[in-house]
């Protein structure tokens, strides 16, 4: 099954994460550099997906597509959206946008094995994120030659 929805908001980068030790145990904790707006992020990016019925894959391959709406700045005029060259990185967007599915979508975001991004410049309102799900049986539908290939063998280089 597919499915898509939108998150609205202003798509937020997965930051650096810091170890830190707590005092009373010892043990090491990961501290996001941006925590707060990346929870309210990811937290948007969930609340819209429970909205829209997205199915919970327990197992299995996942594909998901990102298209990433960022707002434009002032100093770019209307008519010329393009696309932006400048933070936020889409790699961690798109980590971000992955760890805020873990437990909504999937398992695991380990069981995604296929991802499509887009980072540009939102020309109408508002900013946000287009999320689509894939099933397995419905990643093999997609033409390869716009997403490569799925199959595993054709895919894989040549020796």
């Amino acid at each position: 099954m597919t499915a898509t929805f939108f998150a609205s908001g202003i798509p937020v980068a997965q930051g650096s994460a810091r170890a830190l030790t707590n005092s009373r145990t010892g043990k090491a904790v990961l501290i996001q550099s941006n925590r707060a707006r990346l929870h309210a992020w990811r937290d948007d990016i969930k609340a819209a997906a429970l909205a829209a019925g997205v199915p919970y894959h327990e197992s299995g391959p996942v594909g998901v597509t990102f298209d990433f709406y960022l707002p434009r700045p002032k100093k770019i005029p209307k008519d010329r959206l393009g696309e932006p060259t400048t933070p936020p990185d889409i790699d961690k967007l798109i980590r971000a946008g992955l760890d805020a599915l873990t437990a909504v979508a999937y398992r695991d975001d380990a069981q995604v094995t296929f991802v499509r991004a887009w980072k540009r410049y939102c020309g109408w309102g508002v900013p946000g994120v287009m999320v689509t799900i894939l099933d397995d049986e419905n990643r093999k539908l997609l033409p390869a030659a716009t997403f490569g290939s799925f199959s595993g063998s054709e895919a894989e280089p040549k020796r």
